[in-house]
């Protein structure tokens, strides 16, 4: 069973180039489909639930139970939310998971190729939120 997952802090994520808040369009326009719904709907619960420098504890009951999925799927969602930097792992800490909620880097070129190959339509739609964003 995971221990309860503590979440450290939300960082901040201003509106600029290539950083992404899990609220955002670019998110749920690009990252879902590439991240696959569970790691999504973690990172955003998780980002929706912290405060900048106020710990959050979740017991891993609650977390999994609040996107939908089981507790033994949520060590290889958070560990796949992991690998698309979306969070970051600390060590354990007195027996708990200690995680930083991050703003999602903007897509590398083959990322956006291996979403492009499934739906044309999405480099360009990339390069125009890319440039809202930017403005």
């Amino acid at each position: 069973m995971i221990p309860t997952a503590t979440i450290l802090t939300r960082l901040p994520c201003a509106p600029i180039s290539g950083v992404h808040p899990a609220e955002g369009e670019y998110a749920r326009t690009f990252l879902l489909p590439l991240v696959g719904p569970s790691a999504y709907l973690v990172w955003n619960t998780l980002s929706r639930g912290t405060r900048p420098g106020q710990p959050t504890s979740w017991t891993t009951c609650h977390l999994a139970a609040s996107v939908g999925i089981s507790q033994s799927m949520l060590g290889r969602t958070l560990d796949r939310a992991q690998a698309f930097r979306l969070l970051d792992r600390y060590d354990d800490i007195d027996g708990q998971w200690v995680y930083a909620v991050l703003c999602a880097p903007s897509l590398s070129l083959s990322a956006l190729d291996r979403l492009e190959a499934s739906c044309p339509p999405l480099r360009e739609l990339h390069r125009v939120l890319h440039e809202k964003v930017a403005a």
